[in-house]
């Protein structure tokens, strides 16, 4: 028999696992893209893991280190936005790295989608009949 922890309903635990998976998967999705463009690697058995780990510690490094300003920059309760960089650098008077923050998001975002279908055309090039 199992046993439910005090407090938290069922339905409530269900919607965090949904919401937890949806987030591995979205976070892990990417690196779709990074394995179909692996065919012109040279040795790709030896420098796609390579890649995988360096691209996740890079990400990691830079991560930690906009956690760490931010948070020395502004209270962390004001981060609790939409675009907390942005928020942040506006609520320092700085609302012309704002806008650099916002347009270098849609870049990123731009280049993401382009990455995605270049991968999505090999793949469907690769099974086409």
């Amino acid at each position: 028999m199992c046993r439910q922890p005090i407090g938290i309903p069922y339905a409530l635990r269900l919607r965090r696992r949904r919401r937890g998976g949806c987030r591995r998967f979205l976070a892990v999705f990417g690196y779709d893209t990074l394995t179909t463009a692996a065919e012109e690697a040279r040795d790709p058995q030896h420098q796609l893991p390579r890649a995988v780990l360096l691209s996740l510690a890079v990400s990691l490094v830079l991560y930690i280190a906009m956690s760490f300003v931010l948070t020395g920059i502004v209270r962390y309760d004001t981060l609790n936005s939409a675009a907390p960089v942005a928020a942040a650098f506006t609520a320092i008077g700085l609302p012309w790295v704002t806008l650099l923050v916002s347009a270098a998001a849609v870049a990123g975002i731009t280049s993401v989608m382009l990455a995605f279908l270049l991968g999505c055309a090999r793949n469907l090039v690769r099974h086409e009949p």
